[in-house]
């Protein structure tokens, strides 16, 4: 089952590979098109994960992806992880 995510309860913060003591920003794109797919557990209720999936950021300075969630859209996001591929069980 693929389905279209929402913005609001992921999000992802990227890191560039080149790190200078100058102030200069490189703003990179998020990445497009992100879907998930949940994992079937046998209960329709309770999956057993989710899986991201999204095209890559055509960015030489993206060293990897952090992926973050919130339970809600007004809440606090945390780091689930980080992952130089695009897809994130």
């Amino acid at each position: 089952m693929l389905r279209r995510f929402s913005p609001l309860l992921v999000l992802f913060a990227f890191a560039a590979c080149n790190h200078t003591t100058t102030s200069v920003v490189t703003r990179i794109s998020a990445p497009a098109n992100l879907t998930y797919d949940l994992r079937p557990s046998g209960d329709p209720n309770a999956p057993a994960g989710i899986r991201l999936t999204w095209d890559a950021v055509p960015d030489q300075d993206l060293a990897v992806y952090n992926v973050y969630s919130s339970a809600t859209g007004t809440g606090t996001f945390d780091l689930r992880g980080s992952t130089t591929s695009t897809t994130f069980d």
